[in-house]
């Protein structure tokens, strides 16, 4: 009889434990999926007649040109494979991403597997994943589906690569954090060279209102042979340094500042004096959001841009003015009419009139 209970007890137990095992692993290794969208009626106002001549414009469709557009469509699935490892594939449309027959076509826009807490405080992250060059500036700026922030927009970065990184904090309260990525520098798309990039990312961050970092980029390129000289080879890499910093007080007001300079090597063929000159970009973004409530903000920003810093580039600035109002119905949609207006420089005495385009932006989010 003894027997009997001692055997019955460890059967029940056993069923019990894997009971619990179980239970655990369906509470731990669970997918969600997730998506939104943007689009927009957009109208352009005004154009120059030259605007498609014009380098580093932004706008370079034509006047009066206008529609009905989805600027991008995300769908995801988030899989916790563990209380260590979870996983994500995100699909993008854009509305430059068509098939052969001009429909849209959906790539991929993330695909990794992220170790958490490879050791304390620490990820690790395989695949292909967002970069550190703008993505907590773009989370900050909070306002994507009215414009790209201004790395993202002149699209000499990408917001995706495929490679390892790790992401974490410094200190145990998190104030100092870093994220470093060593990848491909191919985007989304795939690597066909040896040549690869380097991130990486020192953020700031005493509290919830405070966001401060300062960002280094290198891109590995393939030499350029030089055309004056037989057989040399020159350097094409590119060193992009950004700044960081935002102010956000909650349901008041929220102000921040991006500004960067992007290095070079050789890109600038100079055919009369029989050399190759190096070009350095800079930016600055200001950018200021008002919450009248939580259902109603008002945005306003300011861009500047200088493709080339040298003295004998003058005239090729660019400067962006952005207005626009959110209005949020409910939790999960946004209604944002959106002004833009992109000025330029006069050029060798000649002028150019401004680029405006008006949006009536939807943004929701469906699952």
């Amino acid at each position: 009889m003894r027997y009997i209970i001692k055997t019955s007890l460890i059967v029940f137990g056993a069923f019990f434990f894997a009971l619990e095992i179980s239970f655990s692993q369906e509470v731990l290794e669970r997918g969600r999926f997730s998506g939104f969208m943007f689009g927009d009626y957009y109208y352009n106002i005004l154009r120059d007649n030259n605007i498609a001549s014009l380098p580093f414009a932004n706008f370079k469709d034509q006047q009066d040109q206008n529609g009905f557009e989805f600027r991008r469509i995300y769908f995801t699935y988030d899989y916790q494979i563990s209380a260590k490892f979870n996983s994500r594939l995100r699909f993008e449309i854009e509305n430059f991403s068509l098939t052969n027959n001009s429909k849209f076509a959906p790539f991929v826009k993330d695909a990794y597997l992220q170790w958490k807490d490879i050791f304390e405080g620490s990820n690790l992250t395989f695949g292909i994943q967002p970069t550190p060059t703008f993505d907590i500036s773009e989370y900050v700026w909070e306002n994507r589906h009215l414009e790209m922030t201004i790395i993202d927009l002149y699209g000499f970065m990408s917001s995706r690569d495929f490679g390892i990184s790790l992401k974490g904090k410094i200190d145990g309260d998190g104030i100092f954090n870093y994220w470093i990525l060593f990848g491909n520098g191919a985007g989304v798309k795939p690597e066909y060279d040896r040549y690869k990039n380097i991130y990486g990312n020192l953020l700031f961050k005493p509290s919830e209102n405070i966001w401060a970092y300062v960002n280094y980029h290198h891109k590995f390129l393939k030499p350029l042979s030089n055309s004056f000289i037989n057989g040399e080879k020159l350097s094409t890499d590119e060193d992009l340094l950004s700044l960081f910093f935002a102010y956000y007080l909650k349901d008041k007001f929220k102000v921040g500042f991006e500004g960067f300079s992007n290095f070079l090597r050789n890109n600038i063929k100079d055919t009369v004096n029989a050399t190759y000159k190096n070009r350095q970009m800079i930016g600055i973004s200001l950018f200021g959001i008002y919450y009248f409530s939580p259902k109603y903000n008002i945005v306003a920003r300011f861009d500047y841009f200088d493709p080339n810093v040298k003295p004998e580039s003058e005239g090729d600035r660019r400067f962006l003015y952005l207005l626009g109002f959110n209005y949020k119905p409910i939790d999960k949609v946004y209604i944002s009419p959106v002004l833009l207006i992109e000025a330029f420089e006069k050029q060798n005495g000649k002028s150019f009139k401004p680029s405006v385009t008006a949006r009536i932006v939807f943004f929701y989010i469906f699952l």
